[in-house]
Parts: C-alpha cells; structure tokens; sequence
C-alpha cells in the first residue's frame, strides 16, 4: 500500500497497518511505515482507559448515530427528535440538555460547524443553523430540502457541501 508524503517528494510505504489491541483497560498500539529512502520509523502507544482516567462522562442526551462535535471549547450532540444538547469539554457541566428543535425527527448525519455556526441536518432532510455558544440553541436559520439525507455535510474553505438522496449542493 502507498501513501503520498505530505512531508516531501518521497513516498512513505506502509508495511504493516494501525495495529491496537486492548488488554485489561490499556490501550496498546503500533504503526510501521519506511519510505522510498529506506527510513524505517515505528510509532508506538499505550493509553489507559479504566475507570481512574476518564475525565467525565454523560449518560442522557446521546445520540444513536451522529457523532459529537467538538466546537470552541464545547461538545455538541444531535439526537432523534430533535434534541440537542452541548457540554463543556473540559468538565462535562451540560450548558443545555436535549432542547428541541423543530426538526423534531431522526439525525444519521453528524453536526458540523464553522463561523460561530451549527449546522445540523435530519434524515427527512431538515437543515437546522444554530448559534454556537449560550445556554440554549438559539435557531439561526431552517430550511428543508424534501429529500433524505444520510451524509454529514462537508466544510472546506468558505463553502459548505450538503449531500441530498439524489443532489449535492454546495453553499
């Protein structure tokens, strides 16, 4: 398998894959890789996740499939029905817990944000903008596209790309 070498002209030869294996709570990885100049360089790490090591944890609020955002110091988490929530990444204190939008259905596609913005979209295809930051989701902007959508939208540059069942728009 070949990658490019962000690093220089030189491509890097994988020789082995990602490797991680966990052994009562600790984390043990590997990566190997040699480029075309014969540099071989191993990475190696250790991670323990019992108990002891986490820093704190939420148990309502949880989506099923949407991953958190990480945003300008704050986790935010989109859930079925349409309810959102957003904690302080630091000690876990919830600023608001499952708040409803009106696009009160399911959400696969995970939210996204730039600009002091959230952008969440359900699966009937409901884009919802939030403000990031406060002490409750204050709706900036609705609109529906009538189609499903699955895909978590796409940030790059100034412009947003959003995935529809038969449309891809770019904003």
């Amino acid at each position: 398998m070949e990658y490019p070498n962000i690093y220089g002209a030189n491509r890097v030869l994988v020789h082995e894959p990602f490797t991680t294996v966990m052994v009562d709570a600790t984390l043990f990885g590997e990566y190997r890789f040699s480029n075309t100049l014969g540099l071989n360089t191993t990475i190696r790490y250790t991670s323990n996740i019992t108990e002891t090591h986490v820093a704190w944890k939420a148990t309502r609020g949880l989506p099923y499939v949407p991953s958190p955002l990480f945003y300008d110091g704050r986790i935010y988490l989109i859930k079925d029905g349409g309810m959102v929530s957003s904690f302080d990444a630091k000690t876990g204190r919830p600023f608001y817990l499952q708040e409803r939008l009106e696009a009160t259905d399911s959400y696969y596609a995970s939210p996204v944000a730039a600009d002091g913005r959230i952008y969440l979209v359900s699966v009937p295809g409901k884009l919802s903008v939030i403000k990031a930051g406060g002490d409750k989701p204050e709706i900036l902007h609705q609109a529906n596209f009538g189609e499903r959508i699955f895909a978590t939208p796409a940030l790059a540059g100034d412009r947003l790309y959003l995935r529809t069942q038969t449309k891809l728009y770019a904003f």
